[in-house]
């Protein structure tokens, strides 16, 4: 009876399958250039620095990855995080060994092959061992599942569960049916279902679909600053690398301009073209101006306006004199007055108002044209020896005001020349410099 109970204990034993986990040789390396953004979160009990392993495995499923624990001497901390395909496993920089334990493939000790320095990141890879005396069992029970898809990023998902990148080799359970999904950036998704049975591994390959295109802006002028959802991508012309399929926000700047927006739509292998003319650009503008006639007449103004395609201005102009304004009576050319001869003191004066509101045409961004008219005045006055000022009316006139002329635009300045006749007996030329805004 004993040796019965000894021979089915060491049956038992035989037939019942063993695991085993080690860290692979040479895998543990530190991470050059590794920079611990978040390093004032990881320190111990003690407020000392952490280093940072990350552990990927192999021959470890997904979902079995979830389940290492780690110890240490009683001198370390640490810090577990579970990530997508690897672990993350911060501890003190004091440790010397680990011990990496899982409930299903028991524990090893390691060793750490130099001392950890403040804020470091290392590499480890983690191996699980399996094999089994019931190998016949494992045949029947399992099959793979052998999943390739053509692009290099591809992140391969099974019941929603995170298996592998590119290519797959998967032992799963005969009889039953899985989700597969295959994610990848500027892809389409790709998904399905498949029933594990028995025979030759089953093979699935996937070809993703493209869910990119492209995007080209020009601009009239060109070096206008091209924004996608309100971040600069560059300037004009410009071409995009992929952009995933969608509809988007574009602006299109430029200084001294108005900003421009359009929205686009993205499609699968399509490249939408934007032509943008910017050319009404609207621009304030303030001048000072300077008249001159052979009468002669000296005036000094201002003009103030604002153009786009279309645009209007108003300008006011005065001489430098304004006796001539304030006379007690008119006299004729030779100066009489109600036909009488005054006495005079040789003085004169000469006096200038002018007021024009008028429109402007831009056919060009650098010259606009301008049309005005409004009401104006020139007076001519002889001091009399009393130190009185008579208007003579041959040398003045009153009236409407007619303007002709053009406008130039240099970035932030402006020129101009301007033609003004007063009811066409009175002509002046009026050039103006300023600037625009």
């Amino acid at each position: 009876m004993k040796r019965f109970f000894i021979a089915l204990f060491m049956f038992l034993l035989c037939s019942t399958a063993f695991s085993q986990i080690y860290v692979k040789e040479n895998s543990f390396k530190k991470i050059d250039g590794y920079v611990m953004l978040d390093k004032y979160n990881h320190t111990d009990v003690n407020n000392r620095p952490m280093a940072l392993i990350k552990i990927t495995t192999e021959n470890i499923k997904a979902e079995e990855r979830s389940k290492f624990e780690f110890k240490g001497n009683l001198a370390t901390s640490f810090e577990v995080q579970f990530q997508t395909g690897e672990i993350y496993l911060y501890l003190s920089t004091a440790a010397t060994f680990i011990e990496i334990i899982h409930p299903d493939f028991g524990k090893t000790e390691y060793w750490l092959p130099e001392t950890l320095c403040d804020f470091c990141g290392y590499d480890m890879v983690v191996v699980g061992d399996f094999q089994r005396n019931d190998e016949m069992e494992t045949k029947i029970l399992s099959n793979h599942l052998i999943i390739n898809v053509d692009q290099a990023n591809a992140m391969i998902y099974i019941d929603d569960e995170y298996v592998g990148k590119n290519n797959i080799d998967e032992p799963l359970t005969i009889g039953s049916t899985y989700k597969w999904r295959v994610e990848c950036p500027l892809y389409h998704t790709r998904s399905g279902e498949v029933t594990i049975t028995e025979g030759a591994p089953i093979s699935i390959e996937v070809k993703m679909r493209p869910a990119y295109g492209y995007l080209k802006v020009k601009s009239h002028p060109e070096k206008a600053e091209v924004y996608v959802d309100s971040k600069l991508v560059g300037t004009t012309p410009y071409e995009s690398k992929e952009m995933q399929s969608g509809t988007y926000q574009i602006e299109i700047r430029k200084r001294n301009y108005p900003v421009k927006k359009q929205e686009v739509t993205i499609t699968d292998g399509m490249t939408s073209e934007l032509d943008i003319d910017m050319s009404d650009a609207a621009t304030t503008f303030v001048m000072l101006n300077y008249g001159f006639s052979t009468a002669p007449q000296h005036s000094l103004g201002l003009t103030f306006g604002m153009v786009r395609k279309f645009g209007w201005y108003v300008s006011a102009m005065t001489g430098l004199g304004f006796d001539a304004l304030n006379t007690v009576a008119t006299c004729d050319e030779l100066g009489n007055v109600d036909g009488e001869m005054q006495i005079y003191s040789g003085n004169t004066s000469n006096s200038r108002l002018s007021f024009i509101a008028g429109a402007m045409f831009r056919p060009v961004n650098v010259l606009a044209l301008k049309l005005g008219a409004g009401y104006g005045t020139r007076s001519l006055a002889w001091e009399t020896a009393d130190g009185n000022y008579i208007k003579n009316q041959a040398y003045s006139v009153s009236g409407v005001d007619l303007n002709a002329g053009v406008q130039i635009f240099l970035n932030k300045f402006c020129l101009s020349i301007d033609f003004v006749t007063t009811n066409a007996k009175y002509s002046e030329v009026k050039v103006g410099v300023g600037v625009g805004f």
